[in-house]
């Protein structure tokens, strides 16, 4: 089993500059993030996240651990390997 969290698109197509499809984390009603235990048999391929930055500097002190408390949302990166780029379209 795997604990996922679940994103949400914030579009109905890719962002116009990069082509990539821009996501955020899904929210419950309760304004908390939605998490999910699978089976790692459901998985069908891993994304890879780049976060949206915006305008301020990230601190020196900042931990990649604390990537999806710190980015509201991210662009789906379907250029890292030739597999994402077919499913990403």
């Amino acid at each position: 089993c795997m604990v996922i969290c679940w994103f949400d698109k914030v579009d109905d197509g890719p962002d116009v500059d990069t082509g990539m499809w821009v996501v955020r984390p899904a929210c419950a009603a309760t304004h908390s993030p939605e998490y999910a235990i699978i089976h790692i048999d459901s998985i069908f391929q891993a994304a890879h996240l780049i976060p949206m930055y915006g305008h301020q500097f990230v601190s020196q002190d900042f931990h990649h651990q604390d990537s999806y408390n710190t980015f509201q949302a991210y662009y789906v990166n379907k250029y890292a390997d030739h597999h994402v780029f077919e499913i990403a379209f």
